[in-house]
């Protein structure tokens, strides 16, 4: 990996479906579309943390977003529509191990954006960005095993399933499972992205 190649904050990657993925900029806090997505509880039904009660904790995840790049090896970019630039969810390559070469994806999208092709095609510039410019071999996934939307995109990506993780969150006041999955680079089929 090139070294500087953070040294501007995140690079925009263009994507299908009418989105793009950008850097997380605080005005995305200040207009309440970060606040919009992760404060809906439904859409969080499936996430590792519980929704946002205050338009403060958005402000505060935006520099956590931005600390996080540097120092913790994630990066999160804003899904972000092509005709305005809002924020309509985030992509994210998190746990970034050089060493071995691998990383995790996740996703989310603001409700109203669901099943239109969007997360999909935003995290398959993410995938496309890890294999070709950060080079790693292996991305991984963990997906709430109930959630049947997210688990469908990422076998359409090529993600095989491994396994399942018993009692690993705890969310909403229960143990939730994690269905893991992984996918390796030579498998990656990026002529469908």
């Amino acid at each position: 990996m090139p070294p500087d190649i953070f040294q501007h904050g995140l690079p925009t990657l263009p994507a299908k479906r009418g989105v793009h993925v950008r850097a997380v900029r605080s005005d995305d806090a200040d207009v309440d579309a970060l606040f919009a997505v992760f404060s809906d509880k439904e859409t969080l039904r499936y996430w590792s943390h519980e929704p946002f009660q205050a338009r403060d904790e958005a402000v505060s995840y935006v520099a956590a977003v931005e600390r996080g790049v540097v120092a913790e090896h994630r990066y999160q970019w804003a899904v972000a529509d092509d005709d305005d630039d809002g924020l309509i969810g985030t992509v994210t390559l998190n746990n970034h191990d050089e060493r071995h070469r691998r990383c995790e994806v996740g996703f989310i999208l603001r409700r109203d954006q669901h099943g239109k092709g969007k997360a999909k095609a935003a995290v398959a510039a993410v995938l496309a960005f890890a294999f070709d410019v950060l080079d790693v071999h292996r991305v991984e996934a963990d997906v709430d095993p109930d959630n049947a939307a997210s688990l469908q995109l990422l076998r359409k990506l090529g993600f095989v399933d491994e396994g399942l993780c018993r009692e690993r969150w705890w969310v909403f006041g229960e143990w939730k499972h994690a269905q893991l999955l992984g996918l390796l680079a030579q498998n990656a089929p990026r002529s469908t992205w």
